[in-house]
């Protein structure tokens, strides 16, 4: 085994600092003589620990699976919250899967075994439950834990050696008398020396401080990011917040809490997807929530019937309010909703109106209480569903009509049938019609949907099948659709027919009905069966009639009720709503998911998934704002489409951005390569002023490659294509100009561009050519004895590097045309060549990449390295970092002299197309079709994050974002701007003591 054994921790201060001490001691164990010579070892030779901590639903990097594989021990750094770390969990259950339970040991550091070891290490692979091998290191503060390690390591070590423990304990204090005893002669020397020593140590502690503080930011980063992927923009930028160094605080800088601060605050954002960015936080679960038409306030309610009002501009609570109690009984709330700013909350006993700050605005009591209530979802009225006794003592139920603005009392309806009026209530959108449900309570006696029109009084009682009504809504061609079913079989929660009317509003005359199929489940909460729209895609009408069967979503024509399509979800539908534009429905399920489906063919649209929580009861949008609540959930969350409206310019293109991207040597112009249809190779390509956005040229290329455009001076960028032509193109005078290596078109070339720019070499079945890019001409060309598949050249134009199809490998002298086979040991899927013509990178397909030196005739670096021939390789200026992508699309920095990875990213990213370094900054900004990450190379962390990124400008300080047809320029936000955001977003909120404590910052 190449490793004694890995540990696994989680990246809390804590864990860390005790996963930090035990990798010491482990590999500082001093084995006794006599114990080394009985197992034959002198000491324990490696022990893994990464640095880097890998996000949630990533696989684990190749570095980490070849650790693990080449363990003999796998160390789990244990604590209460160990079993939240998706990335030790599944550490723990590689380990197991690739060598078993028996060589897992485990150290406490704090809470209880039973809440703190992971379930892997209690049960056997039978489940029977076992007692896990384990170092308790627990204590008050790290002065005891540190003084327990010195004790509990030795079991460790004990365990890895496989030798008795109280052997090993029992040499290693005879040798620390031994060592005692040295100490002390050598004490008189040591004071003779104490002056300079104290300055040195006075040093060396500010370096460990400092140094911890580093990693302390680092943590509080990694913590704001999680807390950002849980769903909480608000907090997560407070968090990161915390990490951040400035003078006032005599924190260092750090980048990765600057990085974590711009995700929080969606920095460089075009508003695309829906995104987290609130969590709001309630005392208790939440009952009852509704959002104002414009999407900047909400109302909520707990299960202790408190009320709260939230601005979703910044998510400020301005009121909290618990309920009011009523003749020693609690006034139970029975309805939110909007009027305009006011928001009006229905109890039992009262119909109050508040603003923002909760104060009341007016306050309605209803003779007969209040049963049921319904607030108009375009804020004009609120239903009251109400009860009375006669004289008589005989029940009477009714329904009044108040304005929501004002809680004056409009109209009341009494009920004309025997079975009383329920909860589900709706108002059309004009506030002429009023629908609601009757209640019997059982399958026997009769059941009706009700149509009131509030202009004329007109009362009609239109009769349905089963005890439960699942709801009841206008349609868009003026009719009335109901949903009913049977009462046992809902209450039961028993598979059943629903059935579905189509009624004409007036008359209540059935014009169709239908039965679908209706999934019982504890987990079907929804109050939302019925949707209906009519749409128009390019002048063809689609009228829509949307059932929720609870599992199973059914499109049918609004007209005939004949199927259109369905389709099936994993989870119960909690609620649906309709886009008014396109055919998209969104549909929220009780495992969280927010999903985009086609109504018009049933399919899930393109990135068509979000995941809002872990659960979903209920969820509303309005004004493109999304609000949900969750089963047995205190919090609502918040998704947005967040955009960066803090940008410099913005440009709507004739054709969508597809390829790649140039900016001129001065930064001052650049090129975006786009097309209408990027399948056929051909491009436009469009060039820009950096600072007015300007488009100042276009440059129309047939058979040009994707992402391959390259500014070899401040005015003259060139396209090399596939046909053997490189096209010229002067921005000055918008002119192009063409150099062609045949006259007519090719089909079968490969061709290469020099690092510098200044060579294109092309080969052409077994010719090459070689254009001087100044020049503008063909300076060599010949003929080898091979077929060109890839090539290179060098910098100076005068060696060609070919590969044939069988992976064998050719230096070519350009000059002379004289070829040799190279590297004749491999099988070479590709060269690339860097700054120096003596270095290149020599990609193998026995998973290798070997730096190899033409002066030494040696291979300086072999890194494992699976790529081919579209895999990314490139030299740094220096040709000391190589830059790396391989198969495994995870991008990674290694560093030749220290003969190591030094940067690993984190998840897997789509093919890289291009770099740019910063010189003046030392960062280097990483492109691919989707996305633009720029790393700090100083300290290997992320700095900026762009999605749809296309260009970083360093001279400018400019981010290039296009998507679509719309370019957009944003200057590159700097620590000082990312602050100063924050106070405007969210004015000086901090983190509450609470809030400290759970996220560990101090």
């Amino acid at each position: 085994m190449k490793y004694d054994a890995f540990i696994s921790y989680r990246h809390l201060e804590r864990d860390m600092f005790v996963a930090k001490r035990v990798h010491k001691a482990l590999e500082t164990t001093k084995i006794p003589r006599k114990i080394q010579k009985e197992i034959g070892r002198k000491k324990i030779d490696r022990v893994f620990r990464d640095q880097e901590e890998l996000p949630i639903g990533s696989d684990l990097g190749s570095n980490i699976e070849a650790a693990l594989r080449e363990a003999a021990f796998l160390v789990v750094i244990c604590s209460p919250q160990t079993k939240d770390s998706y990335w030790v969990m599944k550490e723990i259950d590689t380990f197991i899967e690739m060598h078993g339970r028996e060589n897992i040991l485990a150290v406490l550091v704090d809470g209880e075994p039973a809440d703190s070891f992971p379930p892997q290490l209690l049960t056997d692979e039978n489940g029977n439950l076992v007692e896990p091998l384990a170092a308790d290191v627990r204590g008050k503060n790290k002065k005891e834990v540190k003084k327990k390690l010195k004790t509990e390591t030795l079991r460790l070590a004990a365990s890895i050696l496989h030798v008795d423990y109280d052997d090993l304990k029992q040499r290693h204090r005879e040798r620390q008398m031994r060592r005692n005893v040295g100490i002390a002669a050598a004490i008189a020397a040591i004071a003779v020396a104490f002056g300079g020593y104290t300055a040195y140590n006075l040093a060396k502690i500010n370096e460990e401080y400092q140094q911890k503080l580093v990693n302390e930011a680092r943590v509080i980063a990694a913590t704001s990011l999680d807390v950002l992927d849980d769903g909480d923009a608000k907090t997560a930028a407070l968090v990161a917040m915390e990490g951040i160094g400035t003078e006032e605080n005599g924190r260092p800088y750090v980048t990765d809490p600057v990085f974590a601060l711009s995700q929080a605050l969606g920095t460089y954002n075009l508003g695309l997807n829906l995104e987290h960015d609130l969590k709001l936080n309630h005392d208790v679960n939440i009952s009852d929530f509704a959002i104002n038409e414009d999407g900047n306030r909400v109302i909520s309610v707990d299960n202790n019937n408190k009320i709260y009002i939230w601005n979703l501009d910044n998510g400020e609570c301005t009121f909290k309010k618990p309920v009011d109690v009523v003749e020693e009984e609690d006034d139970s709330i029975r309805a939110v909703g909007f009027a305009g700013d006011i928001a009006v909350v229905a109890s039992e006993n009262y119909l109050r109106g508040y603003n923002d700050q909760g104060e009341l605005q007016y306050e309605y009591a209803p003779e007969d209480g209040i049963t049921f209530a319904k607030v108009d979802d375009f804020g004009k009225y609120v239903a009251i569903k109400t009860a009375y006794y006669d004289d008589e003592y005989e029940k009477h139920d009714y329904v009044e009509i108040v304005d929501a603005a004002t809680g004056e009392s409009l109209k009341k309806y009494d009920n004309q049938t025997e079975t009383d009026f329920g909860a589900t209530m709706m108002f059309d959108k004009d506030g002429k019609t009023f629908y609601i449900e009757h209640l019997p309570g059982n399958d026997e006696d009769p059941n009706y949907a009700t149509v009131i029109d509030l202009t004329t009084d007109d009362m009609i009682d239109i009769p349905v099948e089963g005890g439960a009504i699942m709801d009841v809504v206008p349609t868009k061609d003026g009719d009335v659709a109901i949903a009913s079913m049977s009462y046992d079989a809902l209450m039961s929660y028993e598979n059943a027919p629903m059935h579905i009317y189509k009624c004409d509003r007036k008359t209540g005359e059935i014009k169709w009905s239908r039965d679908v199929d209706y999934i019982g489940g504890a987990l079907s909460t929804s109050y939302s069966h019925i949707g209906s729209r009519i749409l128009d895609i390019d002048g063809v009408e689609y009228p829509q009639l949307i059932i929720n069967g609870t599992k199973k979503m059914y499109i049918l024509d609004l007209y005939t009720g004949e199927d259109v399509c369905s389709f099936s979800t994993n989870g119960f539908i909690q609620n649906f709503m309709m886009s008014g534009s396109s055919q998209l429905l969104f549909v929220g399920t009780s495992d969280g998911k927010l999903s985009y489906y086609d109504a018009l063919t049933g399919e899930v649209a393109d990135d068509g998934l979000v995941d809002v929580s872990d659960s979903l009861i209920d969820f509303d949008i309005k004004n493109a704002v999304f609000v949900s609540s969750g089963f047995r959930s205190p919090n609502l969350m918040v998704l947005k489409f967040k955009e960066d409206d803090d940008y410099l310019a913005q440009t709507e293109m004739e054709t969508g951005f597809y390829g790649g991207a140039a900016v001129s040597p001065s930064g001052d112009t650049f090129v975006l390569q786009t097309s209408n249809d990027a399948a056929s190779n051909a491009y436009t390509c469009r060039v820009f002023d950096t600072v007015t956005g300007e488009e100042i040229g276009t440059i129309d290329i047939d058979g040009g490659r994707y992402g391959k455009l390259y500014y070899i001076d401040e005015d003259t960028i060139i396209f090399p294509t596939y046909s053997g032509t490189v096209i010229y193109y002067s921005v000055s005078d918008k002119k192009t100009e063409e150099v062609k290596i045949s006259e007519e078109d090719l089909i079968s070339t490969d061709y290469a561009i020099s690092t510098n720019l200044k060579y294109v070499a092309y080969g052409d079945d077994k010719e090459f050519y070689v254009i001087d890019t100044q020049a503008r001409k063909i300076i060599y060309s010949g003929e080898v004895d091979f077929n060109f598949w890839n090539i290179a050249v060098s910098n100076d134009g005068r060696t060609v590097y070919g590969i044939d199809v069988y992976g064998k490998a050719y230096k070519v002298n350009a000059i002379s045309g004289k070829s040799r086979p190279i590297f004749e040991d491999y099988k070479v899927n590709d060269i690339k060549t860097s700054q120096d013509d003596n270095i290149i990178a020599v990609i193998t397909e026995d998973g290798y990449l070997r730096v190899y030196n033409w002066d030494t005739k040696k291979a300086e670096n072999a890194i494992e390295y699976y790529g081919d021939q579209y895999s990314y390789v490139e030299f740094s200026k220096d040709n000391n970092l190589l830059y790396l992508q391989g198969d495994d699309l995870y991008f990674r920095i290694y560093d030749r002299q220290q003969d190591k990875n030094v940067f690993l990213m984190s998840n897997q990213i789509n093919d890289l197309s291009y770099t740019i370094y910063d010189e003046e900054k030392n960062q280097l900004s990483i492109f691919n079709y989707t996305d633009m990450y720029i790393i700090d190379l100083n300290t290997y962390g992320f700095i900026d994050y762009a999605e749809y990124g296309r260009l970083y400008i360093p001279q400018a300080q400019v981010i290039v974002s296009a998507y679509g047809t719309t370019m957009t320029e944003f200057n590159v936000k700097t620590q000082d701007d990312l602050i100063e955001k924050v106070k405007e977003k969210y004015g000086d909120a901090k983190l509450t003591e609470l809030q400290k404590l759970k996220y560990l910052v101090q």
